[in-house]
């Protein structure tokens, strides 16, 4: 049977492709970086071109778009529509207002930021709302837990692609921060299928699929111990 999918977030390089291989694929609204396009095949190629579609980072807007053109205008109309841009964080007080971001604190004294850090912990956070995280947790650390870091947060991503995008865009902005290359003590990325962990000296960021955060459960070793009242 046929499907019809609409995708929002396609690179552009990936449409100009699937136009090649498919002849109904339809470009329903352009942005510069952001085209939204319908298309309609085979059950079996439809699977195919989701993995990698998901892979780059696309989402599925809808499926199984009516042919009717009444309801065709309503949705390309909606699909017109910009995403909310990302909210920007310049300190941690920005980080704490933050709806899409949960905190937990510590009962211990909040760590002060050093001017000898690779990346405040603000900037790390800003990378993974622009790129479209999910269940973004901060946990401060206990005062006997920060010979590790002062913060741990952990994020869920989409693909093995979309981790390791988040922690090579996390390590390209630190040393853009710093002008030049980071020794290994001060920045590291150890990349897996599924994990990517990315180590500062203050700052260790877990990426992870939702399936194995759910199994791991981070939270609970590196969640600050709970209040006494």
């Amino acid at each position: 049977p046929s499907l019809t999918r609409v995708w929002r977030g396609v690179p552009v390089r990936g449409v100009r492709t699937l136009r090649r291989r498919v002849a109904s694929t339809e470009i329903l609204h352009q942005s510069e970086n952001e085209p939204v396009i319908e298309t309609r095949m085979g059950e079996t190629h439809m699977q195919a071109q989701a993995q990698m579609f998901e892979q780059a980072g696309a989402t599925i807007f809808t499926d199984n778009v009516t042919s009717d053109p009444t309801f065709r205008k309503i949705w390309q109309s909606a699909a017109a529509q910009p995403r909310a841009p990302a909210p920007v964080l310049a300190n941690f007080d920005d980080v704490l207002k933050c709806p899409e971001v949960t905190v937990v604190r510590s009962q211990d004294p909040t760590p002060e930021f050093i001017a000898t850090d690779v990346i405040p912990l603000h900037s790390v956070l800003n990378i993974l709302l622009n790129n479209y995280c999910e269940d973004i947790k901060v946990l401060e650390q206990d005062i006997g837990s920060r010979a590790y870091a002062d913060y741990v947060v952990l994020a869920t991503g989409k693909s093995s692609r979309h981790l390791y995008a988040m922690g090579m865009a996390i390590k390209a902005e630190a040393k853009a921060m710093k002008g030049g290359p980071l020794p290994l003590y001060q920045l590291h990325l150890h990349r897996s299928e599924d994990w990517v962990i990315l180590t500062t000296k203050h700052v260790v960021v877990h990426l992870m699929l939702k399936n194995l955060r759910e199994l791991v459960k981070l939270e609970d070793s590196w969640s600050p111990r709970p209040s006494s009242s």
